[in-house]
């Protein structure tokens, strides 16, 4: 490997190259600016690399640069806590520090490959050249396999996203996988035969071949592109990504970022011996990094680890049935939250194990399920799909169809299961009915028709029923707002048609006692047709009242199918009803466009198990953080909300404060009264607070304050018994 020596600070620049930068260079100070480098071969080999280009920035930026080397181990946290202002690191590690810590890539290196320069690489898939038996990717199946290092995007992890995309999963399907540390080790591990294949990052081989140490007609590219010949002329055997970035933290400015960013593209011309230092012709505008995003979301790796069994729920979610992921190795089994509900229990109620299945089902449908499920794992049945009975916590019995697929390994052996459930209960019960009614009708032909009609009947209910169960959670908002106010108007009702009544009597006693009224009077009485007035008026109360008892009807119609007053009071956690509720909220919190990441600090005490009612608490959280979050400006900077909780005597106290804009007094004022809001027409209620007012203080005998002041964000307090009759 070509190693460039160490070039004194000295010799950066000529004279007369000094004056071209110039312009950029600010009058000397003291400010020291740290470079944090992946130190991937060693602090020593890092320093020699890199020194040439941080004393090059100090001479032309009149700021004194240095380097840090950093490990895997180190980079992180230096980066989070702000250690270091300046990141050269590889692709995928950029891509991290983006999305968590906003780090901005100034340039992307142009990095020499046998004499030129180039701003992509890839990785390189290869076998020996006598092993004919390895001719494209699925041969590789049941083979062993090394890579250099498994956290490098060209020497693995490139490869691996050409796997996957087949349905390839090498920790399973290769023989073995193993991970040598550096490139060469993987190249002499294909041609000694220790290994059937391998991948490293692109070039390896061709400056492999230049040193002497290998010759290149030992070995042979799997899956080699070719559709990059003129533009990457090197064995490849995956798509190409972008070369690594030299990024600014978010502590540094833009005009020292603008800065550094001109010395950078101005470096090959006025110093080519720095660039040659760091194996480059210097710097360009930096590149596009998507490709590296989508890389990694494929994988679920860095900050796309675990994404995927959310974005699964999510999705599954979205058609009302529940899932299930079995670990047939270990018996651990993930339930969804609407797998539980459809059974009648809480997250917190069922463990995560296949006897949670087991035992809930009908003792008639036991031996049935258990040899489908025997069946399949055996490979007997090339399909999973089983309907049957489970126990609901109510003692009764549910129709559930499950439908799954299994993974297996090399072997062939099954390691995991995974599938949904969908209660079919209501089908069940419309087949069966069906079917009485079909044994009718052999007996009862006069009555066909109407046993047709039933059945369309049936079958349009069971189509409408399964549109209105996925919009439960809609329904039961609409009904929790509507229903105060509905009775407001009802109650209201009353007292009108008494006040109506009494003014009609005090009329009527006028009428006897002046039986003859002036001009003016007999006038008016016929201009407004007193006597139908008289007569209608009071029918027209009365309607008014039945359309109020109609509409509470249907609230609590909508209530009870939405099980808005399931819940009964019960001592819980806190904690968990702030962290679920902030779950919900994750994606509101996330950063989009150019609005920043929304901060969360919990600072949680020592709080016992509270009596409340846990769902409509967890609707106080959820009004008071969606608002937070709303308030925030687009271009906040740093947006923050902090949750901070304790004990004072035997009342629990919950904080929820902001960072955001605030609000002055006469907004404060008028906070929780009903259809009050300071969003935009279509874009609040003004019930959020109003709701979450009656929750406290009415249900829970607390307190629920606000305060606030323009500019310096808002707090709103709560305060609840820790244990309560009411």
């Amino acid at each position: 490997m070509n190693i460039q020596p160490n070039i004194p600070s000295s010799t950066l620049l000529q004279p007369e190259q000094n004056n071209a930068l110039e312009a950029i260079a600010p009058q000397p100070t003291n400010k020291t600016f740290r470079i944090g480098v992946l130190a991937q071969r060693g602090i020593e080999r890092a320093v020699q690399l890199w020194q040439p280009t941080a004393d090059y920035l100090s001479q032309q930026l009149g700021y004194t640069f240095t380097i840090a080397p950093l490990d895997f181990q180190q980079i992180n946290p230096s980066v989070a806590n702000g250690e270091v202002d300046f990141i050269i690191a590889n692709s995928s590690l950029y891509i991290e520090f983006e999305t968590l810590y906003g780090i901005k890539r100034l340039a992307t290196l142009k990095r020499v490959r046998m004499g030129k320069a180039y701003t992509v690489f890839g990785g390189v898939i290869f076998r020996r050249s006598d092993r004919q038996d390895i001719q494209t990717l699925q041969d590789l199946i049941g083979k062993n396999f090394a890579g250099a290092n498994e956290n490098s995007l060209g020497a693995w992890q490139a490869a691996w996203r050409e796997f996957h995309i087949l349905g390839i999963d090498p920790r399973r399907d290769f023989l073995s996988l193993q991970f040598t540390g550096t490139h060469d080790a993987v190249v002499h591990a294909v041609r000694d035969g220790l290994v059937d294949a391998g991948s490293v990052h692109t070039d390896t081989l061709e400056q492999m071949a230049l040193e002497g140490k290998i010759h290149l007609e030992d070995f042979e590219i799997i899956n080699q592109q070719t559709q990059y010949k003129e533009e990457f002329p090197f064995a490849l055997s995956t798509r190409l990504y972008p070369e690594i970035p030299f990024a600014a933290c978010r502590q540094v400015n833009n005009e020292i970022s603008e800065q550094v960013a001109i010395a950078l593209f101005q470096m090959n011309k006025l110093a080519p011996e720095v660039a040659l230092a760091a194996n480059s012709q210097g710097w360009t505008i930096p590149l596009s990094y998507a490709s590296v995003h989508e890389c990694l979301k494929e994988l679920h790796l860095g900050i796309y680890a675990g994404k995927n069994e959310l974005d699964f729920d999510l999705a599954v979610q979205g058609s009302n049935n529940g899932w299930w992921d079995w670990n047939i190795e270990n018996n651990q089994t993930f339930y969804s939250t609407r797998w539980k509900e459809m059974l009648g229990y809480a997250e917190d109620e069922i463990v995560n194990h296949i006897r949670e299945w087991e035992q809930r089902i009908h003792p008639d449908d036991r031996n049935l399920c258990l040899e489908t499920l025997q069946n399949y794992l055996q490979g007997k049945i090339p399909e999973y799909q089983l309907e049957h009975r489970l126990l609901h916590k109510d003692g009764s019995y549910r129709w559930i169809i499950s439908r799954g697929k299994i993974l297996r390994d090399i072997h062939g052996q099954p390691y995991r299961m995974a599938g949904s459930h969908a209660d079919i209960t209501k089908r069940r019960l419309a087949e069966d009915a069906l079917r009485d009614s079909e044994s009718r009708l052999k007996e009862q032909t006069l009555k066909l028709e109407k046993a047709l009609q039933d059945l369309q009947e049936t079958q349009t209910q069971l189509i409408q029923t399964e549109k209105m169960s996925s919009l439960g959670q809609l329904v039961a908002g609409i009904a929790h707002e509507i229903n105060n106010p509905v009775n407001f108007i009802h109650g209201n009702v009353n007292c009108a048609h008494d006040y109506i009544t009494n003014l009609i009597d005090l009329l009527n006693l006028y009428r006897q006692t002046y039986p003859q009224p002036v001009a003016e009077i007999i006038a008016k009485s016929e201009e407004i047709d007193l006597e139908f007035l008289l007569s209608d008026l009071p029918q027209l109360l009365k309607s008014m009242q039945v359309g109020t008892e109609r509409i509470a009807k249907i609230v609590l119609s909508l209530r009870s199918f939405s099980r808005l007053d399931e819940a009964d009071r019960k001592a819980v956690d806190i904690h968990t009803g702030i962290d679920d509720t902030l779950l919900i909220l994750q994606y509101n919190l996330k950063a989009k466009g150019n609005a920043s990441k929304v901060n969360v600090i919990k600072d949680y005490g020592d709080l016992p198990l509270v009596e409340c009612y846990a769902g409509q608490l967890n609707q106080v959280f959820m009004n008071i953080l969606s608002n937070a979050i709303d308030a925030f400006p687009k271009e906040a900077e740093n947006p923050t909300i902090r949750i901070k909780t304790e004990l004072n005597s035997d009342r629990a106290i919950i904080s929820i404060s902001d960072n955001g804009t605030g609000m002055n007094s006469n907004v404060q004022k008028s906070l929780f009264n009903p259809f009050f809001t300071t969003k935009p027409v279509g874009q609040g209620t003004g019930l959020g607070l109003a709701i979450s007012y009656q929750i406290v203080v009415e249900k829970h005998g607390g307190t629920l304050q606000c305060q606030s002041e323009l500019d310096k964000g808002t707090e709103f307090r709560i305060e609840i018994p820790v244990n309560t009759t009411m």
